[in-house]
Parts: C-alpha cells; sequence; structure tokens
C-alpha cells in the first residue's frame, strides 16, 4: 500500500484513478457486523487512521466486489454508513 486513507484522494488523482468511493460497487461476500468500537482490530486500526470511521463495521474472512464487472478482493470498502473490511486487513 502507498500510504493510508490519509492520501487515498491525492494518490487517485495522481494517478488518474476513480475512487472506490465514486464507483457502483456490490459487495458479494457476508461478514461478522458490530457497533463502532467493539471490534478491537478494527478500532485500533481506525485510532492509527489506518481505517475511516464509520457507525457500523462488517469483518468479512475475505471482502469481495465487483466493480466496472470485474470481481475484486478489497481491503476495506464504506458503503451505506457499514466499514466493510478484510480480516486479513486486520
Amino acid at each position: 500500500m502507498f500510504g493510508g486513507i490519509d492520501v487515498a484522494v491525492e494518490l487517485a488523482e495522481t494517478l488518474d484513478l476513480p475512487l472506490a468511493s465514486v464507483e457502483a460497487v456490490r459487495i458479494l461476500t457476508r461478514g461478522e457486523r458490530f457497533v463502532r468500537g467493539a471490534h478491537p482490530g478494527v478500532t485500533l486500526a481506525q485510532a492509527l487512521g489506518e481505517l475511516p470511521d464509520a457507525p457500523g463495521i462488517e469483518v468479512h474472512a475475505e471482502l469481495r466486489v465487483r466493480a466496472r464487472g470485474r470481481e475484486r478482493r478489497v481491503p476495506f470498502l464504506v458503503s451505506d454508513g457499514v466499514l466493510h473490511v478484510d480480516s486479513e486487513r486486520l
């Protein structure tokens, strides 16, 4: 990874790539739901600025999404106020 979430916008602009937050993305896998602050790994990563804050959290064994007609594994994604995180990210 090139940097944390604090540089995502600048990195996307530099590489002329769209942000996942503006792409139509469908989450293909299910995870375990937590409220903010209830998952220690996510809470620590958020405190360190490695993951964004969100009211809800869903931790996936493997976070797979479909975007632009392609299936991909992603480290994390915020959708409808829920932070989805691949457990390998923690």
